[in-house]
């Protein structure tokens, strides 16, 4: 028999074994769905046994406890798992070159359901079906399952006034922006949303964020996410973004305000957005309906990004600069980019805020590099930039990298600490790593390292580091403070260039193999600028490879950058002649 003290489960005392269940159960059980334990009555109350469909449990508190407080903890271990993974799932996306693919048969449905169902109201503002499936499952109950949630989120409210006094503010904040009512019809709700919340006080505008959780089953073991389509990724390649962002001399960055919320649904779809809510556990449980486009639903994500291009679309003839920028500009609702001269940059702001106004949506946040151009905008829409500070406390994130606006420079911030090395803990931070151009590729790389040689030894999770690995990243984590005294100056080209080239270079080693290409620009009067572009690496394979392969693997992976670049330089440089010039090494 083993006590365990669990937090969440304040009646649970003890657990037991199998072999002494059958002297202690009484016969009667509990069961909620066939995904979920079930409770058995036992002399001792009620026993929780079976499955638990941790698959499909999302990595948040509220999450843990998918229908009762009796499952409390059971898969804390299983979520924190899920975390590392989604974590190196981003770290090898960064890590890919972006290719161009058909689109599947459900990616062409989804994009078929929403070409032919969207239309704009007489406001402007777009309206979207949420992309059911065709061929989906029947949904069963919900509501019993989203009371349950209701409940738990009100016992963690009432823990702290402040949590709760910001919750509440979120609701009625949905409500007075028209974005969900009460629920006055009388056709049934189609699935009732379960929702919870994530502090982020790293975060200045939502340090908390309702989380609404489309993936929690219904009775019949379906979930709304289960019946909903994905439809294609359309957002831009961050490192392409990036490049934009760093070929001209002026430069800026905003975000929409909250763009999902800027689509309306369906009134005929909101059936399937409907949730509970209430301002104490006193009153009674009201009913409401979500109007707008809505965050944790599988479809919101394609919704918001493809209506951006919908409106590119649509008002291309008369915002056509502002239409290029929705297209390539955008990474989701972040928008980075430059422009060569303070007057195309006035131009294409004004654009942009009056092209996002005619479909709903408005920039705020705006930052750039020029006092001057920031001053144009209302101190509300405005990032708060202090020009007289160049210390990392006055950088600002774009699309995860630290920028400082003041000397114009890209700079890196991390101060790791690994009391307990394990594989878990080393992967969580290697992963955590952001470098999508490659300017730190010689740590990233390293990082490649110390990951492929945990595989090797088929080290268990939370098994410590043997000598040698260990060694290594203690070094690794001591040196990454360093990297906050370098600086990358953003812009890459010389001011009013005649000529630019790019000058790419690769190699391999039987560690691995590296690709790195730099620009280079040249004025009139012959002053030359070279900045380096991007840069990426690989780990050679596990399997021994020869050093001439390695060395054509290295090619191939300068080819495919390179074109990328390639690309990205043509469409911004008009009448330039841009080509690739292989060196020796």
């Amino acid at each position: 028999m083993l006590c365990w003290e669990l937090p969440a489960i304040r009646d649970c005392a003890w657990f037991s074994g199998s072999d002494i269940f059958p002297y202690i159960y009484n016969g009667g059980k509990y069961v909620l769905n066939h995904d979920l334990p079930a409770a058995l009555d036992s002399v001792f109350g009620y026993v929780i046994t079976g499955k638990l469909a941790v698959q499909d449990l999302q990595p948040s508190e509220a999450n843990v406890v998918a229908s009762t407080t009796s499952l409390c903890h059971f898969v804390s271990y299983t979520i924190e798992d899920n975390v590392i993974n989604d974590t190196l799932k981003r770290f090898w996306e960064i890590e890919s070159l972006p290719c161009s693919v058909q689109l599947s048969p459900e990616e062409q449905i989804a994009e078929d359901i929403y070409s032919k169902n969207h239309y704009r109201d007489e406001n402007g503002r777009y309206v979207s079906p949420i992309l059911l499936r065709p061929d989906r499952e029947s949904l069963g109950e919900s509501y019993d399952m989203a009371f349950k949630r209701l409940t738990h989120i009100e016992r963690r409210l009432a823990k702290s006034t402040d949590l709760k006094e910001a919750y509440s503010n979120f609701m009625k904040e949905y409500e007075l922006l028209d974005h969900m009512e009460l629920y006055k019809g009388t056709e049934p709700s189609q699935y009732v949303i379960p929702h919870h919340c994530v502090l982020r006080p790293s975060s200045t505008s939502t340090p908390l964020r309702t989380i609404f959780d489309g993936s929690q089953k219904t009775s019949s073991g379906v979930s709304l996410n289960d019946s909903l389509l994905t439809g294609p990724k359309l957002h831009r390649d961050i490192a392409e973004i990036i490049t934009n962002f760093r070929l001209h001399e002026i430069c800026f960055s905003a975000d929409i305000s909250k763009m999902y919320r800027c689509v309306q649904i369906a009134p005929e779809d909101r059936k399937y957005q409907h949730i509970l809510w209430r301002e104490s556990p006193d009153e009674p449980v009201r009913l409401y309906e979500l109007k707008t486009n809505t965050y944790g639903l599988r479809s919101a994500p394609y919704i918001a990004v493809r209506t951006l291009h919908q409106l590119a679309q649509d008002e291309e003839s008369k915002y056509p600069n502002a239409a290029r920028v929705l297209r390539q500009g955008f990474f989701v609702d972040d928008l980075l980019w430059s422009c060569s001269s303070f007057d195309e940059a006035c131009a294409l702001q004004d654009e942009l805020m009056s092209l996002l106004k005619c479909g709903g949506f408005d920039l705020r946040k705006w930052a750039c590099n020029c006092p001057e151009l920031l001053t144009r905008m209302q101190t509300e829409l405005r990032s708060a930039i202090n020009f007289e500070d160049d210390t990392l406390s006055s950088s600002l994130k774009v699309l995860g990298l630290t920028w400082l606006p003041t000397s114009d420079t890209f700079s890196f911030n991390y101060n790791f600490t690994s009391d307990c090395s394990t594989k878990r803990s080393v992967l969580k931070l290697l992963a955590s790593i952001f470098d999508p151009i490659g300017f730190i590729s010689p740590c990233t790389f390293l990082a490649k390292c110390i990951m492929q040689d945990l595989w090797k030894i088929n080290l268990c999770w939370d098994d410590k580091l043997p000598p040698e690995i260990n060694d290594k990243w203690s070094k690794f984590i001591s040196d990454l403070p360093c990297l906050s005294d370098l600086r990358i100056e953003r812009h890459m080209l010389i001011p009013k260039y005649d000529d630019v080239k790019l000058i790419a270079f690769c190699d391999a080693s039987s560690r691995g193999y590296a690709a790195c290409i730099y620009l280079y620009s040249v004025d009139g009067d012959g002053n030359v600028k070279v900045r380096l572009m991007t840069s990426k690496t690989k780990v050679a394979p596990i399997k021994p490879t020869s050093i001439p392969r390695l060395e054509l693997l290295a090619a191939v992976l300068l080819a495919g950058r390179a074109s990328q670049q390639i690309v990205t330089l043509a469409s911004r440089s008009e009448g330039i002649s841009v080509f690739l010039e292989e060196m020796d090494k």
